[in-house]
């Protein structure tokens, strides 16, 4: 019997010191995403991600975002800017952490903009284009002396001739080819009244794209949305 236990003590030492190393190597991790953004909520790219304070190695995208595995019994998650700017948050049992840092990052194509007003510049210039577009557009429009001259110029797929439209491709059985004109959702039976400048724009329907209006479409349909000022 003493040799059988002194066999199993002999067994027992040579199998400890093999599984421990296993053991260590179960060392529990877990993933935790999220993004950056600044305190104008625009998202922060190329932070650095911390953990417990320590660097990882990890930055986030050009979207804000970042993944980083860290070890499960991590306690907070933080990140720094190259400018100093620092956020930290405890991490819990969450999987997902977002970062807001205490002021507005002027990174990438911001860089250079003016830090109290980037967003309201960008604003400014895109509604300026905006507006340029549209006073390009009125003045062609103001080019034309009658909207019968303005959809021979500007639309595409139509037969205009003196005050007669008709839709290209489309052979009519009835007594008039011509379409059924829709200005701001209503059928009309005429668009003498309509002055180049009021239109917004104007768009030409045939086929199955003009089953909603039934028989009364079968020449197609012109539908015509004026500016608000015409309304």
């Amino acid at each position: 019997m003493r040799i059988i236990w002194n066999i199993l003590l002999i067994l027992l030492l040579i199998v400890m010191p093999a599984a421990s190393p296993a053991n260590k190597q179960k060392k529990a991790t877990v993933s935790i995403k999220g993004k950056v953004l600044d305190s104008g909520k625009n998202p922060v790219s190329g932070a650095s991600v911390m953990i417990d304070g320590l660097a990882t190695g990890v930055s986030t995208d050009v979207r804000g975002k970042y993944s980083v595995t860290v070890d499960a019994a991590a306690s907070t998650i933080g990140v720094t800017t190259s400018s100093g700017t620092t956020a930290e948050e405890k991490i819990g049992d969450r999987k997902k952490v977002d970062l807001i840092l205490p002021e507005k990052i002027i990174t990438g194509d911001r860089a250079g903009e003016d830090d109290s007003g980037n967003y309201e510049a960008r604003l400014s210039k895109s509604m300026k284009r905006a507006a340029e577009r549209e006073e390009a557009r009125l003045r062609r429009m103001a080019s034309y002396n009658t909207i019968y001259d303005m959809i021979r110029g500007e639309v595409p797929g139509v037969q205009v001739m003196g005050e007669s439209i008709t839709i290209e491709g489309i052979s009519s059985l009835h007594m008039s080819s011509e379409p059924l004109f829709v200005v701001n959702g209503v059928p009309v039976n005429s668009i003498d009244f309509i002055s180049p400048t009021m239109v917004r724009s104007i768009e030409v329907l045939k086929g199955s794209e003009t089953s909603f209006y039934g028989l009364r479409g079968a020449n197609g349909v012109i539908v015509i949305t004026l500016n608000d000022a015409a309304e």
